[in-house]
């Protein structure tokens, strides 16, 4: 499973169903799930979600070390 806790579960179904619905209103995810709907999909398009994707892993994984740093 990916969240344990169905509580969390809800949670996180009902935020990720929110995000879909509200798509238009975000300028990256808009786009993409018009693309992957309509199955043409432009190379520009791919690059920069990857490369927005890759530096969102990035600073998460900063933020995470940071944190665990500080705490132990």
């Amino acid at each position: 499973m990916v969240v344990r806790r169905i509580g969390y579960t809800v949670i996180a179904a009902a935020a990720l169903f929110a995000i879909a619905l509200l798509a238009q209103w975000i300028p990256l995810a808009f786009p993409l799930l018009q693309a992957l709907s309509s199955g043409a999909v432009s190379a520009a398009l791919l690059i920069r979600s990857a490369l927005t994707a890759a530096g969102i892993l990035i600073a998460s994984t900063l933020l995470v070390t940071t944190w665990y740093v500080r705490r132990s």
